[in-house]
């Protein structure tokens, strides 16, 4: 037999303890693959469609996982294949957490941009000046409106939902970026 590459440390533990310890590898392996499509699905609406042959890697089952990958009659090229679409799923895995931590920054930067911009005095005195024909002429008027308006949307944002405000402010930012270093990765 081929010389083993385990450690000894890994060699010296019981057969029914490694057992236990990749099984639980397994079964996190398993939940943390279908994560990034679970994802997509429930917060941007997208539903991900996975080939045939690895769909046995998203049923979040570790003992699925065991089963496809470690079938002692499972032809040697037939298990590359599959060692190979564990690795993409993982890959895929890396590559949403990234993509995460863009559409979080993201996010912050420009869903705070989106909300003080709709709260911006300078932008509703603006607006007001533009629709109010002679009441441009009285620029005290025009601030009170502005003010007014500002107070209007304070008690909107305060009243709504906190979801509310994450869809029309954060989300779309978040899902710009995420998307984009999905593809960037994707690329790769």
């Amino acid at each position: 037999p081929p010389p083993s590459s385990a450690s000894p440390a890994v060699t010296g533990a019981p057969a029914s303890r490694q057992a236990q310890v990749l099984q639980v590898l397994l079964d996190a392996v398993a939940r943390l693959i279908a994560m990034p499509a679970q994802f997509r699905y429930e917060f941007i609406g997208q539903t991900i469609m996975h080939a045939p042959e690895a769909s046995f890697l998203y049923e979040q089952s570790g003992e699925v996982l065991a089963r496809h990958l470690l079938d002692p009659g499972l032809p040697e090229e037939e298990a590359r294949e599959r060692l190979a679409l564990l690795k993409e799923a993982l890959e895929d895995l890396a590559a949403h957490q990234v993509a995460m931590l863009e559409g979080y920054k993201a996010a912050v930067r420009d869903g705070a941009e989106r909300l003080i911009d709709y709260l911006d005095p300078d932008r509703l005195v603006e607006d007001t000046e533009e629709e109010k024909g002679l009441r441009r002429f009285l620029p005290a008027i025009v601030r009170q409106d502005a003010y007014e308006q500002i107070q209007e949307r304070c008690r909107e944002l305060r009243a709504s939902d906190w979801s509310v405000s994450e869809q029309r402010f954060y989300r779309p930012a978040f899902i710009r970026a995420y998307l984009a270093r999905e593809v960037a990765s994707s690329s790769r």
